[in-house]
């Protein structure tokens, strides 16, 4: 009987503390929606699923690494009784899309490629 009694109060402990979470996590989050802050309603969402299924860091460490956009147009000709040109065209490059790496975040560094490649000169490193 008192095994029994044990289990019981051992699951009504496991049940509260449970319970008690989800409320503190749903508190937490209405509070950073109300401060705007999505960043950080992320990383705290993230941080609970990971404590809760114990997870590697490495696993969700997901690789930020968006090119830069391409550049815009040049100007247009000067028209005949004005000397002023036309308005630059508008940049229709599109960055490169990053790999994703499951296990590090990788170094960042299509910007300074495009950045090369717009002026036609090849990266050195």
């Amino acid at each position: 009987m008192m095994m029994m009694t044990t289990m019981t109060m051992m699951i009504m402990m496991l049940v509260l503390v449970g319970v008690v979470l989800v409320v503190v996590v749903l508190l937490l989050l209405l509070l950073m929606m109300m401060m705007m802050m999505a960043v950080v309603v992320v990383i705290v969402v993230v941080m609970v699923v990971m404590m809760m299924t114990m997870t590697p860091a490495a696993a969700t460490a997901a690789a930020d690494d968006d090119g830069g956009a391409g550049g815009g147009g040049g100007g247009g000709a000067a028209a005949a009784d004005d000397d002023d040109g036309g308005g630059g065209g508008v940049g229709d490059g599109v960055g490169d899309v990053g790999d994703y790496d499951a296990t590090a975040a990788a170094d960042d560094d299509d910007n300074i490629e495009d950045m090369f490649l717009c002026f036609g000169v090849k990266k050195k490193i």
